[in-house]
């Protein structure tokens, strides 16, 4: 909310300010491009607001996704992995 003041406030361009802020233009940009909805969660939630946090989704198939990564560890371990070595590992 105080870069969103300090963008209503401010006289020149969105390019000076962000350099007077420490902050990327584009970082400026998506602040001010997302105003209605940080403006929402604030008066929603007060100054301790924050964004959802994206979970982690474990795949249904956790014991196949093991066996590759163990093959590929064994081979870089061995350090005989190429090319075709893949290739045949891949579409067997």
């Amino acid at each position: 909310m105080q870069i969103l003041s300090e963008v209503n406030s401010h006289v020149g361009t969105r390019l000076d300010l962000a350099a007077v802020l420490g902050l990327s233009i584009s970082t400026l940009n998506t602040i001010v491009s997302q105003r209605s909805e940080i403006e929402i969660r604030y008066l929603c939630c007060g100054p301790s607001f924050r964004k959802e946090c994206k979970s982690l989704k474990t795949s249904p198939m956790e014991k196949l996704e093991i066996i590759p990564s163990a093959w590929l560890k064994q081979v870089r371990t061995a350090n005989t992995i190429d090319g075709p070595c893949l290739k045949e590992r891949l579409y067997v």
